[in-house]
């Protein structure tokens, strides 16, 4: 008759093969067998992506599931029926390097796609021509000190595409006409000095776009002639140059269809600036336009 105890050694020994199997894997796991079958599946999917991934492995988001082994992958490659790559990346705050990427098909979605990698320093070349969304595309990564030209001449949603890049210092040159928003763009870059060029022709929406810029001095002459809102779009701002002041009466002056209270405060600057503005060469264009400091 078998003895309980015998039972219990051979469940115990089952459970330590699976744990060394796991971990010969390259995945730490600990004592709680309840995680070992989400492991497994982690190992049995890494090993399907790891040197293809189709449209298949996504899921019902269209987020392409990578897992923990992606930190292990020196390329991925997306066939030619993968479109979306939203979330991609999302979330893997540990993950210090984006792999080589080599996409076969025409991508389409890149939303939140590494938003949350607080340590990556850089990001590989990407072909965004045919992208209409880039949301929040870099939205936390806090350590990316720079980004790689981007064609986003089909983009439609840039949202949030750099918030909390804190340590970005610049951007590169952006086509932005297919879009009516840049709400909250580059929110929280605080070591962006200098806002980057656009065509903002079209552009309706402004809210928050350079909110929390602490070390913004330069500002563009934008075209606002559409400008419908851009409240607290230079708020927490304190660095602007008096010639980045003069940019921002000028373009503003020319608001035909801002429907938000016009004021400087509105806008985000602060009482001092303001006051800076009322000496400066476009003052009296700003305040004919009817536009006031709102202090």
């Amino acid at each position: 008759m078998i003895k309980i105890s015998d039972k219990l050694n051979v469940i115990k020994n089952a459970k330590d093969a699976i744990k060394i199997a796991i971990e010969n894997k390259g995945i730490e796991v600990g004592n709680d067998i309840d995680t070992y079958a989400t492991e497994i599946e982690n190992i049995e999917i890494g090993a399907k992506m790891v040197t293809n991934i189709t449209g298949a492995n996504a899921d019902t988001s269209g987020r392409i599931t990578i897992t923990k082994l992606i930190t292990e992958l020196p390329e991925l490659t997306f066939s030619s029926d993968v479109t979306n790559l939203q979330n991609l990346f999302s979330g893997y705050s540990n993950l210090k390097e984006i792999p080589k990427l080599n996409i076969l098909g025409t991508i389409t979605n890149m939303s939140s796609m590494f938003n949350g990698c607080s340590l990556i320093t850089e990001v590989p070349n990407l072909d965004t021509s045919n992208c209409t969304n880039l949301y929040n595309i870099f939205s936390g990564c806090t350590s990316l000190t720079e980004v790689p030209n981007l064609n986003t001449s089909s983009c439609t949603n840039f949202n949030s595409m750099f918030y909390n890049c804190s340590s970005l210092t610049e951007i590169p040159d952006l086509i932005v006409t297919k879009s009516t928003g840049i709400n909250n763009m580059c929110g929280k870059c605080s070591s962006l000095v200098k806002a980057p060029n656009m065509d903002t022709i079209t552009i309706q929406y402004m809210q928050t776009t350079f909110d929390g810029c602490a070390n913004l001095t330069t500002i563009p002459t934008y075209n606002l002639t559409a400008l419908k809102s851009a409240q607290y779009c230079f708020r927490d701002c304190p660095n602007l140059s008096d010639a980045s002041l003069n940019n921002i009466l000028l373009m503003f002056s020319y608001t035909t269809s801002y429907g938000s209270t016009k004021t400087l405060q509105q806008l985000g600057l602060t009482e001092a600036q303001a006051n800076r503005c009322k000496s400066l060469s476009n003052w009296t264009r700003f305040t004919n336009a009817g536009w006031s400091t709102g202090y």
